[in-house]
């Protein structure tokens, strides 16, 4: 199997083409692969594969995938999908089926460029890692007032997780509409149990739980909207706000 390494700012880091089919939902569909090249944009990146023809062929990453089995169930999942979409990626947890049948549950609502303080973290520049505990999706993003960064990593053990990591770094202080956090949509036909720092979804027979880290977070559910906030903001300029939250089924 071959890798495709990506740089970004300098920086390079691979992802093993061998997870693909489990990890990443980009168009590469042949199971011969070449060796990777090297990709000297940002993602979304193209991935070099051998067609039917054998003549080498671009594909370019618009979508990236981690994913957790539900409790009791190995052969349905709790996905969380990434998307390109305008100037940043949104994401979307989604619970799927053993006969494969997707529902989106909660979607990021994200901001725009003329947004000083955006709803969702502005990801702009995302990458899959591979950690001893399992995958990642690690991002950053400048948009409006702020500096982003987020992690998204797979936890495994008896009871697997996505924990989700984000930070921002602001560039001034004080500012009028001052706001920080996570918004999701909530998907219709979900059922919503909110319970202090847990929030419940479900959706036909299957569910999993948000649940915000008390240290660094907290959450609410209203009029089909969660948010997940920060417990404070950082007042310097030097120091990152983080608001911490993950799922389990």
């Amino acid at each position: 199997m071959g890798r495709c390494y990506v740089n970004v700012k300098s920086t390079i880091v691979f992802v093993s083409l061998c997870h693909i089919a489990n990890v990443t939902a980009v168009s590469v569909q042949y199971p011969a692969l070449r060796t990777g090249r090297i990709c000297n944009s940002l993602l979304p990146c193209p991935f070099w594969s051998t067609g039917p023809s054998g003549t080498p062929s671009k594909h370019v990453v618009n979508k990236l995938n981690i994913q957790i089995p539900l409790k009791n169930s190995l052969s349905s999942q709790l996905r969380l999908q990434f998307e390109k979409s305008s100037d940043r990626w949104s994401h979307c947890w989604q619970l799927i089926d053993a006969d494969g049948h997707v529902n989106d549950v909660l979607v990021s609502v994200e901001g725009s460029a003329e947004d000083n303080f955006p709803a969702s973290s502005a990801m702009q520049e995302i990458n899959l890692h591979e950690l001893p505990t399992g995958h990642a999706v690690l991002g950053v993003g400048m948009a409006g007032k702020g500096h982003w960064s987020a992690s998204y990593s797979v936890e495994a053990g008896d009871q697997p997780s996505i924990k989700c990591d984000l930070a921002c770094l602001l560039k001034q202080l004080g500012t009028d509409g001052q706001w920080l956090g996570s918004t999701y949509s909530v998907a219709e036909n979900v059922t919503v149990e909110h319970n202090g720092l847990d929030v419940r979804f479900s959706v036909n027979g299957q569910s999993f739980t948000l649940t915000a880290d008390p240290t660094y977070a907290s959450i609410d559910a209203e009029n089909q909207q969660v948010q997940v906030v920060p417990t404070k903001i950082s007042d310097s300029k030097t120091v990152a706000t983080r608001w911490l939250f993950s799922a389990t089924s």
